[in-house]
């Protein structure tokens, strides 16, 4: 039998191509233009090849038509995302980081908890990630310092490559030979298995940067000194690519650096983040937290001593200070108070302001939303509406996760602990506050917040996981991640968590499960 492909089985029709590169697009954030679709056309038929699909159309067909998002995006990672990389990539880069970038950081530190997170955000196999611990090994000062080195791709076939830890000879072309024999086990003629040593200190996850669940504490995308993305903004089109450069500006700590390959330095129009050139390497580091001024709008820094506080509503007296007295007739009972029409049009105007700055927090229009919920909080200042604490509470709350995802992390804590002194029983609130304290450098406040949402909702999954990536006790780590993985045992994989920014069951999970395995069970 003949087992060449014939030239038919390539030619999907332009409109089923267009319709196929749009599914591509939102499931996974690569972009194929017309140059590339035959190279697109030519991985479709190895999948319909590989799964007995029949011909490129009938794969195009079919995967449109699969019911399961997971399974079609887990595909279309699988065969379209590419692998190929090797330690060291671009020497001059590796040379900047060891010599200058991470000493500024750990002088930035300036006595305080010393933390240094580095993000590998495309690792593919893991070559780079590997690279990022085997430079941290080589600068002895670091040897005391917590050091988390986070690496996440979006296949996770690569991430399962990379957690394997085997490489051959051609991943070496540009490392030096006693790197090779002082980190890697040689398990044949052309296979060297990483150290288990180095191996450890490397925390591998699944993550689509095309998402929205970053940046989080819940997967360590949060104050992030360091990020390598690099070699996949290219892949993406114009508009998703500047979100993801937002994300990621987000995820950085303030003056946090973001090194991309020498093709992709182009993308980056973002305000706050300057570009500079050293010793030949271009390099952007994140601007400090200060607002942007170019916008209208009233803001009150902390130091203001501006604070919104609930009116002081009459509650009504007890009903034993209120019986008549012996003799006397009771009172007819009240009547149920009537609403009055015109306070129900406060209400109404003031819930479409408050849905339409959360409508612009979740289009990621941080700064129109900061304005709207300013604006809304004078107004809730000016009204006395029976209902005014809860309106407050959640406008202040929107506005503390709005200054948040701007960077301006003083503010955010301001704001987060007023409204907590609004509405000391939920616990979403003591979570997000822990999230800021952790993003501060402040773990032991950030562990207090968190086992209060504890004592609040004892079964509240998102504090559990969070408490067993603070804690430094790995027993009381263990405890935590094993409460974390039997609360989403009886819960649907692709259920999203409340609360986690689109997080779902099955990605915690597996998170928790390779935290797990990584302690020790």
């Amino acid at each position: 039998m003949n087992n060449a492909l014939s030239q038919t089985e390539t030619e999907i029709p332009r409109a089923l191509m267009v319709l196929l590169n749009e599914v591509i697009r939102k499931s996974i954030g690569l972009y194929f233009p017309e140059n590339r679709w035959p190279e697109l056309q030519r991985k479709i038929m190895i999948m319909g090849r590989d799964l007995n699909l029949g011909d490129a159309r009938a794969t195009v067909q079919w995967l449109l038509d699969l019911p399961h998002q997971q399974r079609r995006e887990d595909l279309l990672t699988c065969y379209l995302t590419i692998g190929e990389t090797f330690f060291f990539r671009d020497q001059e880069v590796w040379n900047l980081l060891r010599q200058a970038i991470i000493p500024e950081r750990m002088a930035a530190q300036k006595g305080n908890a010393r933390q240094l997170t580095l993000w590998s955000a495309a690792c593919s196999s893991g070559e780079e990630p590997y690279s990022m611990a085997m430079t941290v090994a080589q600068i002895p000062t670091l040897e005391e310092w917590e050091v988390t080195i986070l690496a996440t791709d979006i296949n996770k076939n690569f991430i399962a490559k990379a957690q394997q830890g085997d490489y051959s000879k051609w991943s070496f072309r540009n490392m030096n030979s006693w790197l090779v024999s002082k980190y890697f086990n040689k398990k044949n003629d052309n296979c060297y298995s990483i150290a288990p040593s180095l191996k450890k200190t490397v925390t591998f996850l699944q993550l689509n940067l095309a998402g929205n669940n970053y940046p989080s504490g819940l997967n360590h995308t949060q104050g992030v000194d360091i990020i390598f993305c690099r070699n996949v903004l290219m892949y993406f089109p114009a508009k998703l690519r500047q979100r993801v450069i937002n994300r990621l500006f987000m995820a950085l700590h303030p003056n946090g650096w973001l090194l991309l390959s020498a093709s992709e330095i182009g993308f980056i129009t973002h305000p706050g983040l300057n570009g500079e050139l050293v010793d030949g390497v271009h390099v952007f580091r994140k601007q400090g937290a200060a607002l942007p001024t170019d916008r209208p709008g009233k803001y009150f820094p902390p130091s203001s001593g501006r604070t919104f506080r609930p009116q002081q509503n009459q509650r009504p007296a007890p009903a034993a200070l209120t019986q008549p007295e012996q003799g006397q007739q009771p009172r007819p009972a009240a009547e149920p108070e009537k609403k009055d029409p015109a306070e129900a049009g406060k209400n109404d105007s003031l819930m479409a302001q408050y849905q339409a700055a959360d409508k612009l927090f979740q289009d990621r229009c941080y700064e129109d939303a900061r304005i709207k919920l300013l604006e809304l909080l004078e107004l809730l200042e000016s009204n006395e509406l029976q209902n005014i604490c809860c309106f407050k509470t959640k406008a202040l709350a929107l506005l503390a996760k709005t200054h948040a995802n701007q960077g301006n992390l003083t503010e955010a804590r301001n704001l987060g602990e007023q409204v907590i002194a609004l509405d000391r029983l939920n616990t979403g609130y003591y979570y997000f506050l822990a999230t800021v304290c952790q993003e501060q450098g402040e773990k032991l406040q950030a562990i207090r917040l968190l086992k209060q949402s504890l004592y609040l909702e004892h079964d509240f999954v998102l504090a559990h996981f969070q408490l067993a990536s603070l804690v430094t006790d790995q027993a009381e780590a263990r405890k935590y991640l094993k409460n974390t993985l039997s609360l989403l045992s009886s819960l649907p994989a692709d259920e999203v968590l409340a609360g986690s920014d689109g997080l779902t069951v099955g990605r915690l999970r597996e998170t928790a499960q390779s935290m797990l395995a990584r302690i020790g069970d």
